[in-house]
């Protein structure tokens, strides 16, 4: 049921993650295993929002959506080896610090939404590292991408429209890559 609301959620605005990881760290998972299976779970969710707003996306100015794609892809791979190679220990003490990042994240994403038409236009090679760093984050733990990925994208000239269907593609390949990896994993919570 948690997981049925959080797929709508992160269709709509994003932060499914913010239900399913409690409630699956709740039943008795630690916090490694419950985000990879949280991640398993609402890839789903994550792949028909892409396919649905496809046609919409688009290259920034100076920079193909390929190279985008591919610097999700590679991000969303490193991430997810970050985080199996994490001790649980290790975080289990990142996860309140983390949830943290992605609340802010989407405290400012409020803002954000309000103040980007004054905004000069980021370089194509800031909004490259700034696309790899939050593949990064996103195969890693991956609350708050979808604001931060409008934000970049925003900010490197894309219309809003075109970013927000830009950003459901880009974070469904990096969780495409995240998820390929954790399925070689012992921690995913099939039952």
């Amino acid at each position: 049921m948690v997981s049925f609301f959080a797929g709508i959620q992160n269709a709509l605005a994003g932060g499914g993650s913010f239900l399913t990881l409690p409630t699956l760290m709740f039943t008795g998972l630690n916090a490694r295993t419950a985000n990879i299976t949280s991640t398993i779970a609402l890839f789903p969710g994550q792949i028909t929002t892409g396919l649905a707003g496809k046609k919409h996306v688009s290259d920034l100015p100076r920079i193909s959506f390929k190279m985008l794609f591919l610097i999700s892809l590679v991000g969303g791979i490193i991430g997810a080896f970050l985080l199996i190679k994490t001790p649980v220990k290790i975080f289990e003490y990142l996860v309140p610090w983390l949830v943290l990042f992605a609340t802010l994240v989407f405290i400012w994403g409020s803002y954000f939404r309000k103040n980007t038409e004054s905004q000069s236009y980021m370089s194509p090679m800031k909004t490259v590292f700034l696309q790899f760093i939050i593949a990064i984050y996103g195969g890693y733990f991956g609350g708050g991408i979808g604001i931060l990925m409008l934000a970049t994208l925003t900010l490197s000239g894309l219309a809003v429209r075109n970013a927000g269907a830009t950003k459901n593609v880009l974070a469904a390949v990096m969780n495409a890559s995240a998820v390929a990896v954790f399925l070689f994993s012992k921690d995913i919570a099939w039952t």
